[in-house]
């Protein structure tokens, strides 16, 4: 059962990820975007972090 749900939401994502790029242009431009802005956030977080390391 929980397997399946997996899959279907798999298949949901899927769905609205790939189909939604034609209908709605802005909204998975905006994901993507997104999604970019958090890789920044996310390297800029291990840097600190390296560099604590570092000092310690």
């Amino acid at each position: 059962m929980f397997s399946r749900s997996i899959s279907f939401f798999r298949g949901f994502f899927a769905r609205t990820f790939i189909g939604g790029m034609g209908s709605k242009a802005k909204r998975p431009y905006r994901i993507d975007i997104r999604m970019e802005h958090d890789k920044k956030r996310r390297m800029k977080r291990r840097n600190i972090g390296c560099r604590r390391m570092m000092k310690s």
